[in-house]
């Protein structure tokens, strides 16, 4: 019985297919900063616009929607350690809250020991040692103070080692131009935080 060529055609088109994606993939990769920025280039980011007062209790942005903020405490607070994760937050009717920052310190910074991960404006961890594991770890939801904390904000990377200033947040309760609400963001065991300072210390 003769046997039917293999169609070579087929072959080669599905080897140009698989050699197309990963080149897509490695491109992607490589520019994840100007792909996120593309796709987020309309939303609020110039602080240097923003309208305060009362004290920081009351914010605008110029398209209309402003915000109430409750402070939890009337002193500063302060978050030292390791950053695992900076993701940008993109909430509608909460476009002042910029990032999700994961600050890690002690055990929590030994992946060996605790692994860590963010989902959804939570953190999440799990221990991997029997013994008793030492250090802080706290997601911050950041509201900058003004445009150069934002940028620093930004630039922040996995693997920093950060102290990072501000005024713990209760709630912001938002309305739009004409008076609609936008809802009230209010965290859970999290770090809702009004960011005054950023320093990113050089790692040893």
């Amino acid at each position: 019985m003769q046997k039917k060529p293999q169609n070579i055609g087929v072959v080669i088109e599905g080897f140009l297919i698989i050699i197309l994606l990963l080149t897509a993939g490695l491109v992607a990769i490589n520019n994840a900063e100007k792909i996120k920025a593309f796709f987020f280039s309309n939303w609020f980011s110039d602080f240097s616009t923003m309208q305060v007062t009362d004290g920081f209790h009351q914010v605008s942005i110029p398209n209309g929607n402003h915000w109430s903020i409750k402070y939890e405490a009337d002193h500063e607070v302060i978050f030292e350690g390791q950053v695992k994760v900076n993701y940008p937050i993109r909430e509608n009717g909460f476009e002042i809250m910029t990032q999700d920052i994961l600050v890690t310190s002690g055990d929590y910074s030994n992946p060996d020991l605790v692994k860590t991960d963010v989902s959804n404006h939570h953190f999440m961890y799990r221990i991997l040692t029997d013994q008793q594991v030492i250090g802080t770890i706290n997601l911050l939801h950041t509201l900058p103070m003004n445009e150069d904390i934002n940028q620093q904000l930004m630039q922040i990377k996995p693997g920093d080692t950060v102290t990072i200033k501000g005024w713990e947040i209760l709630n912001l309760t938002g309305w739009d131009k004409d008076g609609n609400p936008l809802g009230t963001w209010q965290d859970a065991g999290c770090n809702t935080t009004l960011i005054t300072q950023v320093v990113v210390s050089p790692n040893q």
